[in-house]
């Protein structure tokens, strides 16, 4: 089932690359007319709707965050911004 998700959320992703990449293209001509400029802004918005929906999915499986432990408790997993290496 994972794999299928991660299939359907790469297909939703080059989607949205293309349409972006297409979007522009019609957005920067200026001879644009008005069905040019609605048939990009539909592209776009299901574009957008397929990346919240990808957001959404991956957050609802994201553990949530413990906010009540201390900021210095670096497991390793995470940059350590207060370290030397980040001044």
């Amino acid at each position: 089932m994972s794999r299928i998700a991660d299939e359907v959320e790469a297909e939703q992703l080059t989607y949205g690359y293309t349409a972006l990449t297409s979007v522009q293209g019609v957005v920067a001509a200026r001879d644009a007319d008005p069905q040019d400029l609605r048939l990009a802004l539909t592209f776009v918005t299901d574009a957008l709707g397929a990346a919240l929906r990808i957001a959404t999915s991956r957050g609802a499986r994201l553990p949530a965050a413990n906010y009540d432990e201390p900021a210095d408790s670096n497991d390793g997993d995470e940059p350590d911004f207060e370290s030397e290496a980040f001044r």
